[in-house]
């Protein structure tokens, strides 16, 4: 019998196991600054740019400028303690950011909640001295529901300021919160004022999206003055109704939209009695936005004010526009309707 030689068993070859190679750390993306346009024709293709540079412009000049804040004097009815800190930081980033314009001696600042109407009557009637629009029925429209959150801005007979504020702690809406925390409502209403001393009499004569536009705007701005990606974000939440149904707003509707002269004379006054008429309350506002910042862009945030200026001697919306930026209004408008109409079709938001 043959012997046989055990074969002996292999060694088993040993795995290598791969050391794991670290994936790299993303870094934070860095914001790279858009093309700023500088015309109309560079509006529509540039919508990224506008927006950045009309905020940073603004913000710019903002921090330059010197405060002509007057005295303001707050009035506050009990369970308004939750309004913004203190009133007069907005109030005083807006006055330095038109510091070239004249700006009221006073102020008058009434904080109210739903159920002071009685209270705020009796403080207005201190200063206001002349019958005017809602004047009679102003305090009973600022809160006329506990969430209430509106603002009014008013006059004097000498041109102080009178600036209503409707404040809900516990009842207003995330966004009217978010409006009265950063002083939005205060520096909208102070801008009112503002242009009330700078065009007088005349003061109603532009279109209502340039009277509240540029103030929603501005106060936008004012409030997120030292974060970019917070503005962009609250603006594009403000504006989400545009964005949302940008099939409507093409460029032939806000065209129409903006220019009312095609309706009325270019001498009639196209105020809120006009817009109201026609478009809900908050079109003059959400349009204006986006009209008034692309003016900025291109001409910085005076513009409206220079305007304001020139109509108070006498010129009209159209004359006035052609005086501070060197093209008729009809020429402009179109690049205008145009440049909204493709921010909104494509979303552009920042």
């Amino acid at each position: 019998i043959p012997t046989l030689t055990p074969t002996p068993n292999p060694s088993p070859t040993p795995v290598v196991t791969p050391t794991p190679t670290p994936s790299p750390t993303p870094e934070a993306s860095k914001f790279v600054p858009p093309y700023i346009p500088k015309s109309f024709e560079e509006l529509e293709n540039n919508i990224s740019g506008v927006i950045y540079g009309a905020w940073l412009n603004t913000v710019e000049q903002m921090k330059s400028g010197k405060s002509q804040l007057g005295n303001v004097q707050i009035y506050s009815a009990p369970g308004t303690e939750d309004g913004h800190s203190s009133a007069l930081v907005p109030f005083g980033l807006t006055s330095q950011l038109f510091s070239k314009f004249p700006q009221p001696k006073n102020v008058y600042v009434i904080e109210m909640g739903y159920g002071d109407d009685k209270w705020a009557q009796d403080i207005f009637s201190r200063y206001a001295d002349i019958t005017y629009g809602n004047v009679k029925t102003a305090m009973t429209e600022i809160c006329p529901t506990p969430e209430c959150g509106n603002g009014q801005a008013h006059r004097t007979r000498n041109w102080d300021g009178i600036v209503t504020i409707g404040i809900a702690p516990k009842k207003q809406s995330t966004e009217n919160s978010i409006r009265i925390g950063t002083g939005m409502v205060y520096a909208h209403e102070y801008i009112h004022t503002i242009q009330f001393v700078t065009a007088r009499e005349r003061w109603w004569y532009p279109p209502n999206w340039l009277q509240e536009g540029s103030a929603e705007w501005a106060s936008m701005v004012i409030g997120f003055n030292d974060d970019y990606e917070a503005y962009t974000k609250f603006r594009k939440s403000a504006l989400r109704e545009q964005y949302r149904n940008s099939t409507t707003f093409d460029a032939t509707w806000i065209e129409k939209f903006l220019n009312p002269y095609t309706a009325i004379s270019e001498s009639e006054e196209a105020g809120a009695g006009y817009y109201n008429k026609f478009y809900p309350r908050w079109y003059p506002y959400a349009f204006g936005i986006m009209a008034y910042e692309m003016l900025t862009v291109i001409k910085g945030p005076d513009a409206m004010l220079n305007m304001y200026v020139n109509i108070g001697k006498g010129q009209t919306f159209p004359q006035a526009f052609k005086n501070e930026f060197g093209i008729s209004w009809n020429e402009a408008v179109p690049y205008l309707s145009r440049a909204i109409a493709a921010e909104l079709k494509l979303g552009i938001s920042s």
